[in-house]
């Protein structure tokens, strides 16, 4: 008897952990639970340098620089404009949503081209406020910090007769980086 009663709680305690973690619980959907570790993943076209960086800033606008290498796993010719957008994605619950945040690379036009195999290296820049302050682009929420990655916006694998007119956009899974986490600093 005394087994049956300790499986019991045992099992009572595990459904009540369980049921905690659901993330329906009218918690911030934007604290993410896995904002400590970031890992290195090699199959994405995007390489930062770092694996972590750092929001600097003050009061709500904050920026930081990612330097980063892109390799060109398209079959075809890609090309880019150094002022193009970079759309930020930040992991919450292992599913990856866009931020409202937005970077660009340094640098200006003109498109340049990124043969099948080929590499650049930039370094991305990314300036945001929080939200509710009157600026843009602003951050989706103000738990700014998390593990996030790039998806390299404009990114063309044909262009018109007139550069930079726009062309045909290349798919996301051969334009985002892999992995980091930024936190603010002090």
């Amino acid at each position: 008897m005394p087994n049956v009663i300790l499986r019991t709680i045992l099992a009572l305690g595990a459904i009540a952990t369980l049921l905690s973690c659901d993330s329906s619980t009218g918690v911030d959907p934007f604290v993410p639970n896995d904002s400590t570790v970031a890992a290195r993943d090699l199959a994405a076209p995007a390489q930062t340098v770092a694996l972590e960086y750092t929001w600097t800033g003050s009061g709500y606008w904050w920026s930081t620089s990612v330097p980063i290498s892109f390799r060109n796993t398209f079959p075809d010719t890609v090309y880019v404009c150094q002022a193009y957008p970079v759309i930020l994605e930040k992991r919450l619950h292992s599913t990856w949503v866009p931020f409202g945040g937005r970077g660009v690379l340094d640098g200006g036009c003109p498109p340049r081209a990124i043969p099948p195999g080929g590499m650049v290296q930039d370094t991305i820049r990314i300036d945001n406020a929080e939200p509710g302050h009157n600026a843009a682009p602003e951050f989706a929420s103000s738990e700014i910090e998390g593990v996030y990655r790039m998806v390299l916006g404009r990114l063309y694998y044909r262009v018109g007769p007139v550069v930079p007119e726009p062309g045909d956009t290349v798919p996301v899974k051969y334009r985002y980086s892999n992995p980091f986490v930024v936190r603010k600093g002090t």
